[in-house]
C-alpha cells in the first residue's frame, strides 16, 4: 500500500488539485472548508434592532404617484362594473389589456 492510497491523499487531491475540484464541482458535492492561513475578517458592524430602523421616506412625488394610480384603478373598476353581461365584461377586459380604451368627454 503506497502513500497515495490513504484517505488523506485522496482528500488532498480533491481539495487542492484543479482536476479534483473540477470533479467535485461536476458531482455537485459541496467543497470542504479549508483552513485559512490569513487573519479572519473583522466582525460585521452592529445591526440596529427593528424598532430603531427608520421607515423609508415617502416623498411628495411618491404620494402623487400613488394617488394617480388609485384614480386609475377606480376608473378601471367603474368601466368594468358597467358591463351588461359576462361577454361584455370579457370584451372590456380585452380592451384594457390591448390599451384601446378611449374616453369621449
Amino acid at each position: 500500500m503506497g502513500s497515495h492510497d490513504t484517505p488523506t491523499a485522496a482528500e488532498t487531491y480533491f481539495n487542492y488539485s484543479i482536476f479534483g475540484q473540477l470533479y467535485t464541482a461536476i458531482a455537485g458535492v459541496p467543497p470542504r472548508p479549508q483552513h485559512r492561513r490569513y487573519a479572519p475578517r473583522p466582525a460585521a458592524p452592529a445591526v440596529r434592532p427593528a424598532s430603531q430602523e427608520r421607515a423609508p421616506r415617502v416623498t411628495l412625488l411618491d404620494r402623487l404617484d400613488a394617488w394617480f394610480w388609485r384614480q386609475m384603478q377606480k376608473d378601471r373598476e367603474a368601466y368594468l362594473a358597467g358591463a351588461s353581461d359576462v361577454f361584455d365584461l370579457e370584451r372590456r377586459i380585452d380592451a384594457i389589456d390591448r390599451g384601446v380604451v378611449t374616453r369621449y368627454y
